[in-house]
């Protein structure tokens, strides 16, 4: 049943009340209240106070505004109220009432307790009858006390009663793509990703929370609205402390339930199916299958949420091993730096493995669960969240079945271990897993093996370790995913053994409308494979976008390193045919690869085209053109509409355009906005506007921050301070970031002279651009 949430536009509320509700109490009226509830749902309010005068009946004026509206909010308090004119024995709150009926409205009815002030004044006969004809009417009533009681609970029969939703977006609902869930009624085993503990007979599902040290971090990220990231290691406690920190918080943001989308693209389609989201949380366990091209990406979570507004927020987790792993895996290449956007400008907060000692006292106050009692106890070295979630001991399975216990069941996990490796984060069928397990058989094995019982092994796979997470999931349609935890110890293993001819070549016959397919194609393209030419060139034939923006990338970096132009013709040629599907990334690479050839209208007709589709960093770039014309109008309006969309490159040319025209406090704000939204250049011309005004204090905390986002410049400023004070842990701390700093500058300079065909500046020394200054 959908939680009624957010609908496809606001609804029109018609308030039906007698006029000293608006006025009583003093203060706060009950009708203020009711006004607040329905702006809190997203809907708009119909009042008869707000109609101008007009030469109608009140009579026809008053059906008609009634049978105009979508809901019926009726607060009858002791008065009777105005009989209408040419019906004396009826009010105009029983007017509004019959005609909401006759109009098949759904109608919400609160009346006000006995126990209030109102009911000790102006008691009428005709007013107790028609509360009594309401209670009698079938209608569902509430009897409320307070102002505040009225609005939450007006609040709270709106978002029961729900609206029309977007039919697409009932699609994914029926199919199971999109969850929406009230707070109170999501289970965060069933529904959030949670890893299952172990169980013990007599107690709840989920052992106590233990307060995290990080949980403060959390409470202030989420506080802000925006995308938070929460960031550990498989079975770190990701998930359980993310929603905790939305359980703790939800009374005083109003976030009033959970929105969980299978993937990007159901994501996608609900934000552009144009319903709003209001007070909800959007939840993104394993953000990873949300970075896909028809995904998350900044536009779409500026879109969401834009700066300053709290009431949608965006929940991710995001394993550590995947996070070093993102934007620097050969993918499609604008969906990399996407997401090296997307987790500049997150909120990311980072959960240790191990509890540190103030976690482990609060721990100790909660050893009356044994499972917690035992973590405690573990000399193994797993952190609590592995142990409760049994992660070692799902390790140890699939090992122990690798070495006899049970090969088949073992060599299906590994085979889906090696689909995740692989670049395939669905949940897998299992035919591919029945298709796969013999290459992960040891040959002696595999020879005296007749017809094993597969039934068997798969359930040895799924059977739950100590009650806990097994080593493979079921999902729904017979697919199934494999323990997170057995996937990053793998990665992390040098030794683990390549990925088989065999699982590439099933993965890549996978289905063409498989999302994933493409994306096991582009990985499998890095690692050497030729076969996956052939994917990729069907998916090119077949129009896909992604196929098309990625082929069209190769085809440009080749063209410009080789010189062949023809490359290059073919790289605008795939990049058209997919922007004339509207895809916005081809269009901005269009744009691009227009003003590098020096083809200035046709880059601005690209780049507009990828504005109006809204397109933030086309925007900039529009506004870049305008502002080399000398049309700072034009180039700011643009800016600031991008800004709007979170992008901290405009938010940077707003912020210089403010200090050409001398208005400090409009850079500094631009500035401060931009390096919150990942623009490293912008902490540090923050920090240049601070020393410049001379407040060293704060210029100083703004380099820091400036160097600790790998800004050379700021780099060199604090460690030049480190050691004019003469500390040398802070000497060697800044020395060893600058390093990386380097390393991560030359690696984007080659690509960005590898991109423009410059091969003639591969051959120089560089050493000099980075010498500290």
């Amino acid at each position: 049943m959908s939680s009624g949430r957010w609908g496809a536009a606001p609804r029109r509320v018609f308030i039906s009340h007698t006029s000293e509700l608006r006025r009583l109490p003093p203060g706060r009226s009950y009708i203020a209240a009711v006004e607040s509830a329905v702006a809190r749902a997203g809907d708009a309010v119909v009042d008869m106070a707000y109609f101008p005068a007009r030469d109608d009946a009140p009579e026809a004026v008053c059906r008609e505004s009634v049978a105009g509206a979508d809901v019926l909010v009726l607060v009858a308090g002791f008065r009777y109220g105005s009989p209408v004119r040419d019906r004396p024995d009826v009010s105009y709150t029983e007017l509004e009432f019959e005609v909401a009926g006759g109009a098949g409205l759904p109608r919400l009815v609160f009346l006000l307790s006995e126990d209030t002030d109102e009911a000790l004044r102006d008691r009428d006969p005709r007013q107790e009858e028609f509360r009594r004809r309401l209670r009698d009417s079938g209608v569902t009533t509430a009897v409320v006390s307070s102002p505040d009681g009225l609005e939450t609970a007006v609040l709270h029969a709106l978002y029961e009663q729900g609206r029309p939703s977007d039919p697409a977006v009932e699609r994914l609902r029926r199919t199971g793509a999109l969850l929406d869930r009230p707070i109170g009624d999501c289970d965060p085993v069933r529904d959030l990703g949670v890893h299952r503990p172990t169980q013990v007979a007599d107690l709840p599902l989920l052992p106590p929370y233990i307060p995290r040290t990080a949980d403060a971090d959390l409470d202030r990220a989420v506080a802000g609205g925006g995308l938070v990231v929460v960031e550990g290691n498989s079975a770190a406690g990701k998930t359980r402390s993310a929603w905790e920190a939305v359980r703790r918080n939800a009374p005083s943001h109003g976030w009033r339930s959970v929105l969980v989308p299978r993937d990007g693209a159901a994501l996608r389609l609900v934000v552009e199916s144009g319903e709003p989201l209001r007070d909800v949380v959007v939840w993104l366990d394993d953000l990873e299958r949300y970075l896909t091209p028809d995904g998350l990406d900044p536009a779409m979570v500026a879109a969401v949420c834009p700066p300053g507004r709290t009431d949608v927020l965006l929940v991710a987790t995001l394993r550590s091993q995947t996070r070093r792993q993102l934007g620097d895996d050969g993918r499609y290449p604008q969906v990399s730096r996407s997401a090296d956007h997307l987790l500049a400008t997150a909120r990311t907060v980072r959960l240790a493995r191990d509890l540190d000692p103030d976690e482990r006292r609060s721990a100790r106050r909660h050893q009356a669960d044994p499972r917690i009692a035992a973590a405690l106890a573990d000399r193994t070295g797993a952190g609590l969240a592995e142990h409760l979630a049994a992660a070692p001991e799902a390790l140890v399975r699939w090992h122990a079945g690798r070495d006899g216990m049970q090969e088949v069941g073992a060599a299906l996990i590994s085979a889906a271990v090696d689909c995740r490796r692989a670049g395939y984060f669905d949940p897998v069928p299992r035919g591919w897993l029945e298709a796969l397990y013999p290459a992960y058989l040891d040959p002696r094995t595999r020879n005296r093996l007749r017809r094993p019982d597969l039934d068997e092994a798969f359930d040895w796979a799924t059977a739950p370790v100590r009650g806990a997470s097994s080593c493979l999931l079921p999902e729904a349609d017979g697919r199934f995913a494999v323990f997170d935890y057995l996937v990053d110890r793998t990665q992390a293993d040098p030794g683990s053994a390549p990925i088989p001819d065999t699982t590439w070549q099933v993965l890549l016959d996978g289905e063409e409308t498989d999302p994933w397919v493409f994306e096991v194609a582009l990985r499998a393209l890095r690692e050497g494979r030729r076969e996956a030419v052939d994917v990729i060139r069907r998916a090119i034939r077949s129009g896909n976008p992604a196929a098309l923006v990625a082929a069209g990338y190769a085809s440009f970096v080749a063209g410009r390193v080789t010189g062949d132009g023809r490359l290059l013709d073919q790289a605008v040629g795939m990049w058209t045919t997919a922007a004339e599907n509207g895809d916005r990334y081809a269009m901005h690479n269009l744009g691009l690869t227009h003003s590098l050839l020096g083809h200035r209208e046709d880059a601005e007709r690209w780049w507009r085209a990828a504005a109006r589709a809204g397109f933030a960093p086309a925007m900039t770039e529009v506004g870049v053109l305008h502002s080399a014309r000398g049309r700072l109008a034009d180039a700011q309006r643009w800016w600031t509409e991008a800004a709007e969309h979170g992008e901290p490159g405009a938010m940077l040319e707003l912020g210089k355009l403010a200090y050409l025209r001398k208005d400090w406090d409009a850079a500094e704000m631009w500035c401060a906005r931009a390096g919150e939204a990942g623009s490293v250049q912008a902490l540090y011309n923050h920090a240049d506007l601070a020393k410049q005004r001379g407040d060293h204090a704060a210029a100083e905390e703004r380099y820091r921050a400036a160097a600790e986002a790998g800004h050379l410049a700021a780099l060199d400023h604090v460690l030049k301070a480190a050691r004019r004070r003469g500390d040398q842990a802070e000497v060697e701390h800044w020395r060893q970031r600058r390093q990386v700093a380097v390393k991560a500058a030359k690696k984007a300079m080659v690509r960005q002279i590898t991109d423009e065909g410059r091969l003639d500046l591969l051959a120089l020394s560089w050493d000099g651009l980075f010498e500290e200054r």
